[in-house]
């Protein structure tokens, strides 16, 4: 238990931690920090990012997560190795000399804990490189990582979110996580969709943006993808996929990734990672109007998300009274253009 989650429970701690050291003067006359300032705290700020637990904002907080760090029993001595190698760096930028000594049993545990891998999954926001903050060390923490990825990989470029996925996968893999499809895809670990199936995604992608310029820059792949080979066409998918990304940033459509718009690398893969899984499970691109939606997500709306264009169509795309994935995929991209772009504005607003 952390300062944080302390005063969330009424301070059940602070007895222990006031019996364990003596507080200096500049703790007792700090303000308290309260949880709905530590909820505006970015993840820097903690000793513990991945959890956001121990904070270190002030100098009577980096002195006070270091106390309570020697209370806490849940910790394995990788985790509190790094939480306290970050109060310590924290320390120094605050001037503070000493920090509370941890018991025994936490030092013996420091000292015992195994070599921290990081896991790259944060840019930094002036340099377009990744910041080493959440560490990997074993099966927990690398749960973390993976689910850390999923909730931010929509904010990452192409060109980050590609080697985020492959550090997050291997470092996942040596632990024993799971790693969810779509995790894997955005590795490259994918099975990627017929080259035929793969340059029509591009070719309306590029009929969308309607640039000559990035016309001109961006059809030497799409004759690339016409004459590639299966193995081709899966070395070329991350030149492909920031191809996608180039384009869907002209046209604006980036900002829809994880709501009503597939990420170039899941557009352009099967789900499965099997040629037998890609059989079982493939879920189909819908294009409308330069956008891209899942079969599968769509099917899941409920139907009136439809009836912009009236009950007929929604008549149309069920079956057996529920929206049908495959009657979407096969219906939709007949639309007449002004139709595409009527519902591709209702299905921004109705996932938003």
């Amino acid at each position: 238990m952390d300062p944080v989650e302390d005063a969330e429970s009424g301070y059940a701690k602070m007895a222990a931690v006031m019996d364990a050291y003596d507080i200096p003067k500049f703790v007792e006359e700090a303000p308290v920090l309260t949880t709905k300032t530590a909820g505006s705290l970015p993840d820097e700020l903690y000793a513990d990012p991945m959890r956001r637990q121990y904070p270190i904002d002030s100098r009577a907080n980096v002195w006070l997560s270091a106390a309570y760090l020697g209370t806490d029993d849940t910790k394995t001595a990788a985790e509190l190795g790094y939480i306290r190698e970050n109060l310590e760096r924290a320390a120094g930028v605050f001037g503070l000399e000493e920090l509370p000594q941890a018991p025994t049993v936490e030092a013996e545990k420091v000292a015992a804990a195994p070599e921290i891998e990081h896991c790259y999954v944060l840019p930094a926001t002036d340099t377009h490189q990744a910041k080493p903050l959440y560490p990997v060390f074993d099966k927990r923490s690398a749960d973390l990582a993976v689910t850390r990825f999923r909730e931010n990989c929509n904010k990452y470029a192409h060109a980050l979110r590609y080697p985020l996925a492959q550090g997050v996968v291997k470092l996942a893999e040596k632990h024993g996580a799971t790693i969810p499809d779509e995790v894997r895809i955005e590795a490259g670990d994918g099975l990627p969709l017929p080259a035929e199936k793969v340059s029509e995604i591009l070719c309306n992608r590029l009929a969308a943006a309607n640039d000559d310029e990035l016309t001109l820059v961006y059809e030497p792949l799409v004759d690339q993808l016409k004459h590639a080979s299966a193995d081709e066409v899966s070395d070329m998918m991350d030149k492909v996929a920031g191809a996608l990304e180039q384009l869907d940033l002209h046209l604006g459509n980036n900002h829809y990734y994880g709501v009503s718009a597939v990420r170039p690398m899941v557009a352009c893969h099967y789900l499965g990672l099997t040629a037998k899984h890609a059989a079982d499970m493939v879920r189909d691109v819908v294009e409308l109007d330069g956008h891209h939606f899942d079969a599968q997500k769509l099917a899941s709306l409920p139907a009136g998300s439809f009836d912009v264009l009236g009950e007929s169509l929604v008549d149309a795309l069920s079956s057996e009274g529920s929206l049908s994935a495959e009657k979407i995929a096969d219906i939709l991209p007949t639309l007449p253009l002004p139709d595409k772009r009527l519902l591709v504005a209702h299905l921004q607003q109705v996932t938003a």
